[in-house]
């Protein structure tokens, strides 16, 4: 909305891409690996709560990327700043 336009203006926030899931090193350090694909009509999840970057945080496993990883698009720089009173 209308606040966060603000805050992109002010400098309060940066525009950025944002990775919403972990790319791990190799498939191999992928937990559920071992068990894909499955068989015709069934696929075992094993991974419990230590899904996604849950994992690789729990078990201090390297990661290629990691969930929130990115770059801001922009960069916000004032200068040559300069006050002006009403009277001059």
């Amino acid at each position: 909305g209308a606040s966060a336009a603000v805050d992109l203006l002010f400098g309060r926030a940066s525009p950025s891409g944002k990775l919403a899931q972990t790319f791990p090193l190799s498939r191999s350090d992928i937990p559920s690996d071992a068990y894909f694909p499955g068989n015709e009509s069934q696929v075992e999840y094993r991974e419990g709560l230590n899904v996604g970057y849950r994992y690789y945080n729990t078990f201090h496993r390297e990661v290629l990327f990691p969930f929130g990883h990115g770059l801001s698009y922009t960069q916000f720089a004032y200068r040559n700043l300069e006050i002006k009173t009403e009277d001059g």
